[in-house]
């Protein structure tokens, strides 16, 4: 889940110490992450079929424990979108 930071900012993987928060969903759809907006599968709630102003917000839902920050969203796989 971290190839692309690691080829973007060219430096080791031990660095980025990312992990998903959970089972993805089946099927695709828009959230956002701060003002950016993003598409792919996510943790544990419905995501909208089009982009707009009242998408979820990614961050509500990312948790670090032990320096290990959980994503609700696959990072190579938005990157890719």
């Amino acid at each position: 889940m971290t190839d692309c930071l690691t080829q973007y900012y060219r430096c080791p993987g031990h660095y980025f110490r990312l992990a998903l928060k959970g089972p993805l969903s089946a099927t695709s759809g828009y959230f956002r992450l701060g003002d950016a907006t993003l598409y792919g599968n996510y943790c544990g709630r419905e995501l909208s079929s089009v982009p707009g102003p009242d998408l979820i917000d990614a961050s509500h839902d990312t948790r670090i424990e032990e320096g290990v920050m959980y994503l609700p969203f696959d990072l190579e796989q938005v990157v890719d979108n």
